[in-house]
């Protein structure tokens, strides 16, 4: 009889603890879905923000603006957290020093890629 009960005990314990580890597990498995709500929550206003950052601007393509100019429209930009406004302000000022150069009618193109944490500017200057 003794040992009947000893067995009955260890079987409610063995089921109590099997119980316990099942709720410990739905509760990781919460956290878990928590965390990943809160990481595409932070995610979703970094994409709305469009900000990224970026450590290093690269112009391609322009010959009519000497180097330092590009050195200075880029300055306030570098090593910065940049949104696509800011991408857009960089464009219009090497499009505002053709105008001033007098070569505005000389632009083609200019567009831009992010590739990893660097803006690519491409300027296609007509012939």
């Amino acid at each position: 009889m003794r040992t009947v009960f000893i067995g009955f005990l260890f079987l409610l314990l063995g089921a109590n603890f099997a119980y316990s580890s099942q709720d410990t597990s739905a509760s990781a498995i919460t956290k878990s879905q928590d965390m990943i709500q809160k990481e595409e929550s932070l995610r979703g206003k970094l994409d709305k923000n469009e900000k990224m950052y970026l450590k290093k601007v690269v112009v391609t393509g322009v010959t009519l603006i000497d180097r330092e100019k590009i050195e200075e429209i880029l300055q306030p930009f570098k090593n910065h957290w940049i949104s696509k406004n800011d991408i857009q302000l960089i464009l219009d000022s090497i499009t505002t020093t053709y105008k001033e150069k007098g070569s505005y009618d000389k632009i083609e193109d200019i567009s831009y890629k992010i590739n990893k944490s660097a803006l690519h500017i491409m300027v296609k200057e007509k012939d």
